[in-house]
Order: structure tokens, then sequence, then C-alpha cells
């Protein structure tokens, strides 16, 4: 474009003077435009009809929405043009919507009269976009999606005002997070925080602020609320926590509240109320939570084993036991080893418990990793804690080919010994092969034949001993 005799020229009739300007102008890879003071002249450069979507600049200037922005951001009240850069959206011809900065200046002649309004627009769409991910990243937890503590500080001061009393808070703490970790491994625990956050987001408004705080803690804001309200968030989020069945550690949580509905209270005394009421929650309730955890994995557990089988161990377990002379604690941990020394195969895959085919060497693996999450469980639970080694070491074997550890002779448990046998012994005898029950006979026949390999030798003794006898 080119002023002429005092006349707007457009960009094709530029002359020899203005090649440079002619070349800039035609090969920008920004947008640049003109407009006339009477806004009845104007050009575009074919890198912002490019950018928009046209290909006729009289549509650019009279319907899209170019013409809209310009007119409202760089115009004020009295029509005088203001010099200024900002950065808006604007809409293609074809809908799409984007980001750009926008950077306009006023030309004025020799006479100081204005020539033109000038500016060059730049797509910024990538910048933006990694601007708000840079600000999402700021403010989010990266695991869960929820808010992060600094983001719920800052919205603690701006919603700490008046006009949004009653202001409540609920302070939670998640329950069984570390045994879903050392149990089934961090990304049975991260699965855990996110079903948490689902519930959690799920229990409340929009409008409420829900933030992880910590590794298991979460902090939750909710204006205009009173107690009463708080308390059935709470009621509701433990109801959602009880019907989720999504998990192999089920979702619980505890949960304080309270409510500031006054300004001259302290936000912080509330928080510090709701965060007292949560940690006696905790404390109260930590035994009944374990217990109810260890209760959903059983019935898990009885999904995989039949309760009969399980029986079964436990009857031969108590006629061994006694055989031997055990004391009253020593069969106690007995019964108990026999009801849960499987409680690690909660953790592998169904496909794989019930594949009728030959396990591939990975679905091995898989298999025997049981053992050692069925020892983690234990160790997180006040019930086996006393149970924990022995259910480690049932699949050792007694001329140390067994796993996980290799051990060998009496290096193995008593208890892992016996409860190794009682299983192969009860399995064996409720096979059927080509639809005839496997014999007793043959049964005995398969565990001398590995006893002093895989079984202690003297125990496959006696145990044959009084299995003859019953």
């Amino acid at each position: 474009m080119n002023i002429k005799d005092g006349k707007l020229k457009l960009e094709s009739e530029c002359d020899s003077d203005n090649i440079c300007y002619c070349s800039l102008f035609k090969n920008s890879r920004d947008g640049i435009f003109r407009i006339a003071p009477d806004k009845k002249y104007n050009d575009a450069n074919p890198a912002l009809l490019n950018m928009l979507g046209y290909k006729d600049k009289s549509l650019l200037f009279t319907t899209s929405s170019f013409k809209e922005i310009y007119l409202h951001d760089f115009f004020d009240n009295n029509c005088q043009h203001l010099d200024k850069t900002v950065e808006v959206k604007l809409q293609k011809k074809d809908g799409d919507v984007i980001w750009t900065e926008i950077n306009t200046w006023t030309v004025n002649g020799a006479d100081g009269k204005i020539l033109y309004y000038e500016g060059i627009v730049r797509d910024i769409s990538e910048r933006k976009a990694y601007e708000d991910q840079i600000k999402y990243i700021g403010y989010h937890d990266n695991l869960t999606g929820l808010y992060n503590r600094t983001f719920f500080n800052e919205e603690l001061k701006r919603i700490n005002v008046k006009r949004h009393l009653p202001l409540s808070v609920i302070i939670g703490d998640l329950n069984g997070l570390k045994l879903a970790n050392d149990a089934f491994g961090h990304h049975e625990g991260d699965r855990l925080l996110k079903i948490m956050s689902s519930i959690l987001k799920k229990s409340c408004r929009s409008k409420d602020i829900i933030s992880r705080w910590g590794g298991d803690e979460f902090a939750i804001l909710l204006p205009d609320t009173n107690q009463i309200i708080a308390r059935d968030v709470v009621k509701r989020i433990h109801n959602m926590c009880k019907n989720d069945n999504t998990t192999l550690v089920p979702p619980s949580i505890a949960l304080g509240y309270a409510s500031k509905t006054s300004e001259d209270q302290d936000i912080d005394d509330v928080l510090k109320a709701a965060e007292g009421r949560m940690y006696r929650k905790k404390l109260i309730e930590s035994k009944k939570n374990k217990s109810y955890m260890l209760s959903t994995l059983e019935e898990k557990l009885l999904t995989i084993e039949s309760k009969e089988h399980l029986k079964n161990i436990k009857k031969y377990g108590i006629e061994l036991g006694r055989s031997l002379n055990f004391t009253e604690e020593q069969l106690s941990k007995l019964k108990l080893l026999a009801r849960y020394h499987d409680i690690g195969k909660v953790a592998i895959p169904i496909t794989i418990l019930h594949k009728s085919s030959p396990l591939s060497s990975e679905e091995q693996k898989t298999l025997k990793r049981h053992s050692e999450i069925g020892y983690r469980i234990a160790r997180a639970s006040d019930k086996l804690s006393s149970i924990a080694e022995e259910i480690l070491y049932i699949h050792e074997s007694w001329n140390g080919s067994g796993y996980p550890h290799g051990l060998r002779n009496n290096e193995i448990p008593i208890l892992s010994r016996i409860i190794s046998i009682l299983d192969a012994y009860d399995l064996m005898t409720n096979q059927i092969i080509n639809k005839e029950r496997i014999s007793i006979t043959a049964v005995f026949n398969k565990l001398k034949g590995d006893a002093g390999i895989k079984y202690d030798p003297d125990l496959i003794t006696q145990f044959v001993k009084i299995m003859n006898k019953s």
C-alpha cells in the first residue's frame, strides 16, 4: 500500500520507490493491515488472509470478527484511534478460533494529518496453549487433575470474604494408600488416588475448590456453605466410597469439617479445627478401616479359591499340628495361615489364575509374585503380621528349588512347609481327570515321590500316617 497525492493506494499499485515495502507486505509471515481514517479504503496482506481463511479482502473488513475486534479494541468512545497492543481471539472463516496479538499504530503525514492506521497481526495460539499448560501445571496436581495446595491457598484468600460466608472447609486423609503402594505397587496406589479424586468431584458442586494437599491428603473449600451442608457432603463422600469396588484396596477416607460464620473468625483456626476432627476420626476408625480392607480382600480371595478348600486345609492343619504337639499359639497361627495363605492372589489377573492351558514364562513370573504380595498385605495388617513370613515362604521347596528366595530344609518355616503339603493334597484330591477323581493312593504316592524334593520328608510321613488313620 502507498500514499500518493494524498490518496491511499493499494499494495498492488506500488511503484518502484516502494518495492522493498511491497515485498515485505506480500511476503511477511505475520499479518499486516492498513485502514484509511474513513475506513473506506483498506488492505490486508496474504498472510493475514490466509491466517483467517479469507480470499476476499473486502469480506475480511466487512463481515469477519477481525472487523469487530479492530473497531472495538482500537478506538475509544470518541472514535479516536489508540496505538496499543492487545491479545485477542479471532474467529476464522471456518469457525475455528485462534489467539492473536495485534499491534497497531497511527501513521501521520508531513502536515500532521492521519494518513492511515496500520497494524501487525501475529498468531500466538501455540504460545497461549503453552502458557495455559504452564499455568495448569502450576495450579494442578499432575496425577489426579485436582487443584494443588498453591491454588487452594490463593483461592482461600479470594473467597475468605464476607459475601462468601458461611465458608466451610473439609480436610481428608486417604486410608490404605500405604497398603496399596506396598502390597500391589505404586500403580495401584495411583489408581486409588484417582478413584478418590473422582468421588470427591462427584460429591461436590462445580464451584467448590477440591485440592490434593499432599501425598494422601485432600482439602475442599465450600463457599456459601454452612456446617450442616458440609456434613451432608461428608456423608455423600462416605456413601460413594462404600459403593465403589473398582480398586483392590477399597476407597476410604477420614474426613473432618468446620465452618467460618463471621468475619472476625480466623480462617486458619477453621482449617485447624477441620484438620483436628479429621485426625481424631482417623485415630478412632483406624482398626475398623484396616479390618474392613482385609475383609474386602478376603471377599475377593473367595472368588478365586473356594471356602471348602480353605476349610479343608484348616481341618487337616489342626490334625497334623496336634499330632506334632503344637502349642495353642502355633495352632492359632496355622489356622490363620490356612485361611490367608493365598491372599496375594487377589492382585493376580483372573485370566492367569483360571487359565486351563499351560502358562507362559511371563505369566508364571506374574503368578509367582503372589507370595510376595501376600507378604506385604500381611505386614500391613495387624491381624496378619504374625504370619507374614510364613505366607512369603509357602512355595519354597525342601531341596532349595522353590521361590521366592530358594530356601531349603529347615530354613523354611515349619508352618509354610505344612501348608504347602495340605494345599497340594486338597487340590489333588479334588481334581477330576477323565471324569474320575484321583484316588487317595495316587495322591499319597505323588506326595511321597516329592518328599525330600519339594516337601519336608518327615512331615509327609506324619501327614500320610494321620490321614490313613482318619
